[in-house]
């Protein structure tokens, strides 16, 4: 199945993916790890399209729900699920399996699609992963994908696509360097930036900006949460009646607001998240109209409960239901921002609404308040050592 895919994806390489006679990425026989940046929706058809081995993908966990689905993914492209916001033990003993029996498995170290152009970084749990498993680890980038199909935006545009093996690293140069050097290592290897702010020229796209409301979350004008509105190709602060545009290209132009790129803008508002939660500034975010859906360990999908979802520095709350912030143990979001969780008590739960949800917004406040609670833990248990 996987020779048939990479043979009917040929055209549409040319023609969707702007990839002219491309070279087949250049891996290594026998057993490797590779590593890409994940910049949009495409990526994993575009590696299939220029590698005619057979790559194992590393694919997120809800893909995996649907009976006919798992069994195209799992028996006939050899994919490996990951359910994201949870824990994910069986994926990592999974990997061990496929590279024990000489595959090449594919992975996007950083589990997420960008929502701003930039790649994010891999975690240090990448550079343990990569020593532990004593293969080749090949890393890829790949260039263009990004304004192609942003994860923000509903619409598919004709690309200009490179896909390129940067690096080689035999389990040996792996065995000399420590896991934070193999990480650090592996994130300049593939990191890049959508568009990249010293361009001034490039393929130009018909890209609307609806959807753009669920990554600039907060307006630098006024500071106000969840005021953008876009129509078109332009986007306004409902509070200040700031405006901006979305160029062809891909960057901002404005006289209101400060930031040339999304990146920029992302960056400046997730700081300002932070700035709260380290001042103890009281948080309070709230979403309409959200439906919060229990996954079970079957797949099988249990609403429980449905309304307004609010995230506080204490609690996040959905209608009746109610966890406290210590009972979260892992937050993530899928898609263009829905929002999953799992709790100390092995629940996973999924909140989405029919009018688009600003995921990212709940998951950077849950992750800086987690880190200021982890950060005080530390500085208590230090004491209590000191005495």
């Amino acid at each position: 199945m996987y020779q048939a895919v990479h043979f009917l994806l040929q055209p549409i390489r040319y023609k969707l993916f702007g990839m002219k006679r491309p070279n087949p990425l250049a891996l290594p026989e026998g057993p490797c790890l590779i590593l890409a940046n994940h910049s949009g929706f495409y990526d994993p058809t575009i590696m299939i399209s220029v590698s005619p081995r057979q790559i194992h993908f590393v694919a997120e966990g809800h893909l995996f729900h649907h009976r006919i689905m798992n069994l195209v993914l799992v028996e006939g492209l050899g994919c490996i699920p990951c359910e994201k916001g949870k824990l994910n033990s069986r994926t990592v003993f999974q990997i061990f399996e496929k590279i024990k029996h000489g595959k090449a498995v594919g992975l996007f170290g950083s589990g997420n699609i960008t929502y701003d152009g930039a790649v994010e970084e891999f975690p240090n749990a990448i550079g343990k992963l990569a020593k532990a498993l004593k293969c080749n680890v090949v890393t890829v980038r790949i260039r263009g994908s990004y304004l192609m199909k942003p994860r923000w935006s509903k619409r598919t545009c004709r690309g200009r696509i490179t896909c390129e093996t940067v690096n080689i690293y035999s389990p040996e140069k792996l065995a000399g360097m420590t896991s934070e050097e193999v990480t650090d290592r592996l994130n300049r290897d593939v990191y890049l930036e959508e568009p990249s702010p010293d361009e001034s020229g490039g393929k130009r796209y018909r890209r609307s900006a609806e959807g753009l409301q669920l990554v600039l979350y907060m307006c630098p004008v006024c500071s106000e949460m969840m005021t953008v509105t876009p129509k078109g190709r332009r986007f306004v602060c409902e509070n200040c009646h700031a405006e901006g545009i979305l160029n062809p290209y891909g960057f901002i132009d404005s006289q209101d607001f400060p930031f040339r790129t999304i990146y920029e803008w992302n960056r400046w508002q997730s700081e300002q998240i932070r700035l709260l939660a380290e001042r103890g500034s009281p948080i309070h975010i709230c979403s309409h109209e959200v439906e919060l859906v229990q996954i079970l360990p079957d797949y099988r999908r249990k609403r429980a409960a449905k309304g307004d979802l609010v995230l506080t520095d204490k609690s996040l709350a959905c209608g009746e239901t109610q966890f406290p912030i210590e009972e979260i143990v892992r937050m993530d979001t899928r898609d263009k921002g829905i929002l999953l969780f799992s709790t100390r008590n092995g629940d996973y739960f999924e909140a989405s609404s029919r009018k688009g949800f600003p995921g990212l917004l709940f998951k950077t406040a849950y992750r800086q308040m987690a880190g200021k609670s982890a950060a005080h833990q530390t500085r208590d248990q230090e004491r209590m050592n000191q005495r």
